[in-house]
């Protein structure tokens, strides 16, 4: 499961740059590592974020992605995850348990690209 190719990219990595959910999804059940990184520093998760492969973004969340990963621009999935849900009609004002909104989240944690991003789709 750990075995690299020449660019330093894992079985779950080539499944992703290849946009490939069955196999992506093959290589999460048997515990890939969503999060490694190849040597351009992408991982599974950064990288379905970044080229919006919503399929396999999905399932890196739910296979424990970092959240706080960042790639050889010092960029995450964040705002890419934001702009897919803007795009596909979540809701902007729906609190969380706690009854804390995304805006609130975003502002609490420094994220200013999403506080932005949430803003101009009409969050308040």
């Amino acid at each position: 499961m750990s075995a690299r190719n020449p660019e330093g990219r894992t079985a779950m990595l080539v499944a992703t740059y290849g946009n490939h959910p069955a196999v992506a999804r093959l290589m999460i059940d048997a515990g890939a590592d969503v999060n490694a990184q190849d040597a351009i520093r992408n991982s599974a998760f950064l990288l379905a974020g970044a080229r919006r492969h919503l399929e396999i973004l999905r399932m890196t969340l739910g296979a424990d992605a970092d959240l706080r990963s960042r790639n050889r621009f010092g960029g995450t999935a964040h705002i890419e995850i934001v702009r897919l849900l803007v795009a596909h009609g979540a809701s902007l004002s729906l609190p969380d348990g706690q009854g804390v909104t995304p805006l609130e989240h975003a502002r609490r944690r420094g994220y200013l690209d999403i506080q932005r991003a949430l803003l101009a789709a009409g969050a308040s």
